[in-house]
């Protein structure tokens, strides 16, 4: 729906006429910045046919006249005006395009009748003529007698401000629209930002390119790239420059225009890494690495956390088949469950490590030969679980030495009574 912006469209007291080489022109200055699409002019006709009266917006000069050519401009039937003065309408006439209008900037509404003139075939514009100020502060009435290549401000004939009686219709100013793709070629110090402007809004894009900071949310008043004006929408690109090494980097692309400045959304990439990061709070895991000592039956599993560029694989059942999956589709409980206890080693127990236990009879508490334990052990539980392995580790080597080939029936009988006393010294190892 048209918003009416500036206008005069009471008090109308006098008339001009519009014909031949006579124009009319009404300046006027808009107090906010909006896309005019139509003025409305109170018109008649004298008794003959003026034909097409052509109305455009023009800019103006140092002097405040109208120059140049047409910013936008429409027509209407002059000959479908009434006759009269009493009979004058608010003729709408709508342009062939919308014009977008900067605020404080002086503009001129242009009205002519080429075909229109001598005697009777006029159209008669409607003016208000008000003593000594001008009854519209923001232009005034300019008349020329040569087809709009001279103005003079238009005054009655007791010399009196003559200001043209109009409405100036249009809508707000719309904003461009713009999107961000990922970040590519990234290097230590550079990068391309990609980006699209899919709207213009309703003026020709100014400026656009794209921003980067380090801490989130960048604006045109970080770091950024000018592209320059942008006349149609479509696809950019950015040299991102002045990067340092290691460093995590916030980007977006910006499209400005008369209404504004419009951002897409935020991409995050590093100054050194080739993978450009999701905006969502997520980590992602890149490896999973099982260890299980067999000394202590402790198992555990650590999580490798980073960059990744497509997922990892992880083993998925269908029924009692096991296959390899590469898939972004949640891993259900059970699977998981059931992928984690697969990984876990079996206890693999050396000769000598038999003939030990064997021998002396004894077990790590927590160990038992068909599958490990899991347990979580306080600081003073892990002290003495320590000191037992050291032990067992001893034990060991004095086995290995005790068993060696070619070694004294008097050195192994030693080596034995010293395996004996650090048995004496396990938990439980006394009996």
């Amino acid at each position: 729906m048209p918003t009416l912006y500036e206008y005069l469209n009471t008090g109308p007291d006098g008339n001009y006429n519009i014909g031949a080489a006579g124009w009319l022109s009404q300046t006027f200055t808009p107090a906010i910045g909006h896309s005019i699409t139509s003025v409305k002019l109170l018109l008649y006709r004298l008794a003959g046919n003026p034909g097409i009266i052509t109305v455009s917006i023009r800019a103006t000069d140092v002097n405040a006249a109208p120059t140049g050519a047409d910013l936008t401009s429409g027509t209407t039937d002059g000959d479908t005006l009434l006759t009269g003065a009493e009979n004058a309408e608010w003729r709408e006439i709508t342009f062939s395009s919308g014009y977008v209008l900067t605020a404080g900037v002086k503009y001129a509404i242009v009205a002519r009748a080429p075909s229109g003139g001598p005697v009777d075939k006029y159209a008669v514009w409607r003016c208000d003529q008000s003593p000594p100020v001008p009854p519209y502060t923001g232009g005034r009435g300019w008349g020329s007698a040569d087809s709009g290549s001279t103005w003079t401000v238009d005054f009655d004939y007791w010399g009196l401000y003559v200001d043209f009686m109009f409405e100036d219709w249009g809508g707000a100013l719309t904003l461009p629209t713009v999107t961000t793709q990922a970040v590519t070629a990234i290097s230590g110090t550079t990068a391309t930002g990609n980006g699209n402007i899919t709207s213009l809004g309703n003026s020709a894009v100014t400026q656009h390119g794209h921003c980067w900071n380090t801490t989130g949310t960048p604006t045109t008043a970080d770091s950024k790239t000018t592209n320059g004006a942008a006349s149609a929408t479509g696809a950019f690109t950015s040299a991102i420059t002045g990067l340092t090494v290691g460093t995590k980097y916030y980007v977006r692309a910006y499209a400005t225009n008369t209404a504004g400045t419009s951002y897409g959304a935020v991409v995050v990439f590093w100054a050194d890494k080739g993978t450009v990061f999701p905006t969502e709070a997520i980590t992602r895991v890149t490896s999973i690495i099982h260890r299980y000592d067999r000394f202590t039956g402790q198992y555990t599993m650590e999580l490798g956390l980073g960059d990744v560029t497509s997922d990892f694989g992880f083993p998925v059942w269908s029924g009692t088949a096991q296959s390899l999956a590469q898939s972004t589709a949640p891993i259900t409980e059970g699977e998981m469950d059931k992928s984690i206890e697969s990984a876990k080693p079996t206890p693999v127990e050396t000769a000598l490590e038999e003939a030990i236990r064997r021998l002396f009879r004894i077990y790590p508490p927590e160990i038992k030969p068909d599958r490990p334990r899991v347990e979580m052990w306080s600081p003073e539980a892990l002290a003495i679980r320590n000191r037992q392995i050291a032990l067992l580790k001893e034990l060991q080597g004095v086995m290995m030495e005790a068993s060696r080939i070619g070694i004294s029936s008097k050195a192994r009988r030693d080596l034995i009574v010293k395996a004996i006393e650090l048995k004496k010294r396990l938990p439980g190892g006394g009996g």
